[in-house]
């Protein structure tokens, strides 16, 4: 009898002792891999760590998009980063990173993030206080086929020598830094640089 009461108090123990490192186990993934991920700020170190971008700092909240529910533009040296962030109900997904390097020998840098009406411009010269961005829209579309048009937006940096484009208008499916024309200006609203005009503008949307 003594024998039975020892054998089930020892099979409570293992089953106490098995709960608390399960317990304590989901706390360390929890931690370590971020998940799951209950904030943006913890989507967002998930999203550095997977990219190795750790040591970037926050240098501009870009608010949200069509896309993503919280995007950032990050800094890491003359690097920068734009993050995008998505949440699914009350969870956070790890986003998606692109960088570009500010290139102090050329005027302007740029990417566009995502393919969908987002463009990332980096100033190389510090008199540059305005950026322009110029891109083909559509403006109707019927049996006899599709007309575009440019559309233009021109605006100040959301951080030092960085500026933010989040394109407007009717919409193609798809933005790529080949479809867009880039200017840039200084305080007095001079006229500093103007990239060449893309060749799709003639070859595949009949502009000009």
């Amino acid at each position: 009898m003594a024998e039975r009461s020892i054998s089930r108090r020892g099979r409570k123990w293992r089953i106490l002792r098995d709960a608390v490192v399960l317990l304590l186990t989901l706390v360390f993934l929890a931690v370590t891999l971020d998940f799951p991920i209950l904030t943006a700020e913890q989507a967002l170190r998930a999203t550095q760590t997977r990219y190795y971008w750790e040591d970037g700092q926050v240098v501009a909240d870009l608010g949200s998009g069509p896309l993503y529910d919280r995007q950032y533009l990050l800094r890491m040296g003359n690097w920068y980063a734009w993050c995008g962030l998505s949440r699914e109900g009350l969870l956070w997904d790890s986003g998606t990173l692109v960088s570009l390097y500010r290139d102090p020998e050329q005027p302007l840098s740029a990417v566009t993030p995502y393919s969908w009406g987002a463009v990332l411009v980096l100033a190389g010269d510090p008199d540059i206080v305005q950026v322009e961005v110029e891109y083909p829209v559509l403006v109707s579309e019927s049996d006899a086929g599709r007309v575009y048009g440019l559309n233009t937006l021109r605006q100040g940096p959301v951080a030092d020598g960085c500026f933010w484009f989040q394109l407007t208008g009717n919409l193609l499916p798809a933005y790529y830094m080949d479809r867009i024309r880039l200017r840039d200006y200084d305080a007095d609203g001079r006229l500093i640089y103007q990239s060449p005009e893309p060749e799709s503008w003639t070859t595949r949307y009949e502009l000009r």
